[in-house]
């Protein structure tokens, strides 16, 4: 599968200059490795930065995109500020994700907002859940 991400940039960047970024496969950036609370999981971080990991290709402000495959039961949460957006794509399965446990098909996609806080006022996490 090949998927192609366009970022919609804030008004005040809108004129920049189009740019184009390609990450070879030698470089991708782990989030799978020595996370032991990841079993069954996966996951490469193409852009951005999380889980104390960066990507050689930054965004043009604070983002993440993370291509994760999961085993059947196999679930995995990330970190996300209050008022950032959040998409899920799925390209074969099913999982469910977020706050509401939103089941997501093959081929769709779910968005939602982060908007909260834990008890020690860190990020909420976002959880993905392969079914």
């Amino acid at each position: 599968h090949m998927l192609q991400f366009w970022v919609a940039l804030p008004r005040e960047l809108e004129a920049c200059e189009p740019s184009f970024s390609f990450l070879p496969a030698r470089d991708v950036v782990s989030l799978s490795d020595g996370n032991s609370e990841w079993d069954g999981v996966t996951a490469r971080l193409a852009v951005g930065s999380a889980l104390g990991r960066t990507s050689p290709i930054a965004g043009p402000w604070p983002m993440m995109l993370i291509d994760a495959e999961m085993e059947a039961g196999a679930s995995a949460r990330v970190p996300v500020d209050a008022g950032h957006e959040v998409g899920v794509y799925v390209v074969s399965g099913d999982v469910t994700c977020g706050p509401e446990g939103t089941a997501v098909r093959e081929g769709e996609c779910a968005v939602y907002t982060a908007s909260a806080t834990d008890a020690a006022g860190d990020p909420e996490c976002v959880g993905v859940a392969a079914g």
